[in-house]
């Protein structure tokens, strides 16, 4: 009934006092950005990930998606399956402007169709969007390929005074990293309602 550990979508129900979250996690091995079917070996523009979500998502009345570097391209390119909220650190929009996305057989056109279909969940999510960087340079131009925060009322870009890539880590060592996630998917307010901003700014340091 439910996608297969092997297939790069795990779901398991958590127990114990949280026992209403259940979580899945999901994992290219394949270093596609989730644009293809791990079951065929074919790249497919996503169209197996997103039959996926779909089945596992559907019956619950609140979903979330967090990821970091490559899951937070998954996360917003299947940000139409969220009905809570999107959290993406340092996500890749545009792979053709990523130095690590060498698969030979990753062409140009796929990498393209990937923006698109990014920007559009963007636009097109019931979800509240929440986007975070720190000061690498590759990361920061990444935002030049999602939609302005005036066009898409959902979105919101977050900076961070963190090196590098690793803004999780980052955001660990400041001890900030839980209440950060968790405040994006607002659990961190006693009706777990999440505020709709569409402004860019920086988180103090």
């Amino acid at each position: 009934r439910e996608p297969s550990p092997e297939s790069g979508l795990q779901h398991a129900r958590q127990i114990g006092p949280a026992a209403a979250l259940d979580v899945a996690h999901a994992l290219d091995t394949a270093q596609s950005w989730f644009t293809l079917n791990p079951i065929s070996g074919d790249f497919d523009d996503g169209a197996w990930w997103d039959g996926a979500l779909a089945r596992l998502c559907s019956g619950y009345e609140r979903v979330c998606f967090v990821g970091e570097s490559m899951g937070a391209t998954g996360a917003l390119r299947y940000a139409r399956h969220c009905t809570g909220a999107v959290v993406a650190l340092v996500p890749q929009i545009d792979v053709r402007d990523f130095g690590y996305a060498s698969r030979a057989d990753f062409a140009d056109a796929t990498k393209a169709r990937l923006r698109e279909a990014i920007g559009r969940a963007c636009d097109e999510t019931a979800a509240h969007v929440v986007v975070h960087v720190g000061g690498d340079e590759a990361d920061v131009r990444q935002l030049s390929y999602l939609p302005s925060t005036a066009e898409c009322s959902r979105l919101r870009v977050v900076m961070h005074d963190i090196d590098g890539h690793a803004v999780g880590a980052g955001l660990k060592a400041k001890g900030v990293l839980h209440q950060t996630i968790l405040g994006d998917l607002g659990l961190l307010r006693s009706d777990h309602q999440l505020p709709i901003s569409c402004s860019s700014e920086m988180a103090p340091s």
